[in-house]
């Protein structure tokens, strides 16, 4: 960390191709992360051809990806300068790096990031983004997602802030058709639109929004040209806001009648192959109880116990593996499930609901859904019975968690450890105790299941609880 940060960069014929007003530029991107909130910081971006290429730099609330402050020419010549710019508690920030003029040539036009903070520290993470390996066939296809990784990009239609994967396309028969789709199983919160771009300069020349099923898009007989580089530009009519509790995922697919396509997408627009494998309760995993039970991130001091506990007893439980419990891993998992259960939090939860109510609490805690009615039968029946207990009843599911409910609870478990080691100051560490600490712990973990948190929305949190 530092209170002043200078960053090179480079805007290029490879970059995200953006459009600041007429003119068809290319834009870089920055997570900046602040320490010191209501207290002034200077943004400058420096150029020394600053006659050709015209710096704009831009700050953007990541989550609603709203730009909050712009500059053009303050700086000197036609450098930009934010001069005074306040962070607020609780917001994660990008800076976007782009230029006024058309950037449509092989010259590479370097530039100078400056952000000084006048108090507390500034953390700047540049978000490298490269194109990846060709997929080449008659048919291709790509399942992306548009998420926080992916760049701020204005709706082609509504100018609605939104988010923009790209991918290079090329063909080896011109001017013969090809079709491009692209469709989304979650219309009801994205609306997909499609663009086909000159790679060259920025001219959209096929677009389509609603021409496939519903509300997919559908380019279904475009011509491509021989001597023009073409990129396929995903994006959204509507708003889409960050964290998401339902992913804009696409299908992406292209179809030559003649001859072969090659698709290759930007790197953060590819979807990671998610972690299917069992959870085990381990002296590293104590975490899991907290998700499930709780439903918020750990604290510190009860992590640190319960792994200790679970560590010192050797224990390591897969239900789906096919584990039992003997001797002294049974008896920590006891302690685990009786102090969890008997717990003023558990009580404050749970304590007024019958047992169908809490067994749906606990699924929403670990999957972000109601249980399914059959589940939801057996559950409460053993609960009524007394055949198993409410904090055993949380950990076995989350433990047995299988399909897309291990990949929600993995998902929630990543970022709940990403919090829980990022309380490493004493004061970090006194805010989040007590009823209202855990409440804003719920709240925050709540939004996270189909995505996972950066260290940026973690930090934005923690800010938060603490201002």
């Amino acid at each position: 960390m530092a209170s002043n940060i200078t960053q090179q960069g480079s805007l290029t014929l490879n970059d995200f191709i953006f459009i600041q007003g007429a003119n068809p530029t290319r834009a870089d991107e920055y997570l900046v992360t602040f320490t010191a909130f209501n207290q002034p910081v200077q943004i400058s971006l420096i150029s020394a051809n600053n006659t050709t290429y015209d710096p704009i730099v831009q700050i953007i609330d990541a989550r609603t990806n709203t730009i909050v402050a712009s500059d053009d020419d303050s700086g000197n010549g036609n450098n930009s300068l934010i001069a005074n710019f306040l962070p607020q508690g609780g917001v994660v920030y990008k800076i976007r790096v782009t230029s006024f003029n058309t950037i449509n040539t092989e010259i590479e036009h370097p530039y100078t990031l400056q952000v000084n903070s006048v108090v507390g520290d500034v953390v700047l993470e540049e978000r490298l983004s490269s194109f990846g390996n060709p997929q080449t066939g008659q048919v291709v296809t790509f399942q992306g997602v548009l998420d926080s990784r992916d760049y701020t990009f204005p709706s082609p239609s509504t100018a609605a802030p939104s988010l923009a994967d790209e991918y290079k396309l090329a063909v080896t028969a011109f001017n013969q058709p090809i079709q491009v789709s692209l469709t989304s199983s979650n219309t009801g919160v994205y609306d997909p639109f499609l663009q086909i771009v000159n790679a060259r300069t920025g001219a959209v020349v096929a677009f389509d929004d609603d021409s496939g099923d519903g509300l997919n898009s559908l380019i279904a007989n475009f011509l491509p040209q021989g001597g023009v580089d073409y990129r396929i530009r995903v994006s959204s009519f509507n708003t889409i806001t960050l964290p998401q509790t339902n992913p804009a995922t696409y299908t992406l697919q292209v179809s030559a009648q003649v001859g072969q396509a090659a698709v290759t997408p930007r790197v953060p627009g590819i979807i990671p192959p998610p972690n299917t494998s069992p959870l085990t309760l381990t002296g590293d995993t104590a975490q899991i109880a907290y998700v499930v039970y709780y439903g918020r991130p750990a604290d510190n001091s009860g992590l640190t116990f319960w792994d200790t506990t679970l560590t010192s007893a050797g224990i390591s439980y897969s239900p789906r593996q096919g584990d039992g419990l003997t001797g002294s891993e049974a008896g920590a998992y006891n302690q685990i499930v009786n102090d969890f259960g008997n717990s003023s939090e558990a009580d404050n939860l749970f304590g007024q609901l019958n047992n169908r109510d809490k067994v749906n609490k606990v699924y929403n805690f670990a999957f972000n859904r109601n249980a399914e009615q059959e589940g939801l039968n057996y559950w409460a029946e053993r609960l009524d019975s007394g055949a198993i207990t409410l904090a055993n009843f949380a950990l076995e599911i989350g433990l047995g968690a299988q399909g897309d409910d291990i990949i929600a609870l993995r998902n929630k478990l990543t970022s709940a450890d990403l919090f829980t080691n990022s309380l490493d100051l004493p004061e970090e560490r006194a805010a989040y105790s007590g009823e209202s600490a855990a409440l804003f712990g719920r709240n925050w973990l709540s939004d996270f299941g189909t995505t996972v948190s950066t260290q940026a929305w973690v930090d934005a949190a923690i800010s938060s609880l603490v201002s």
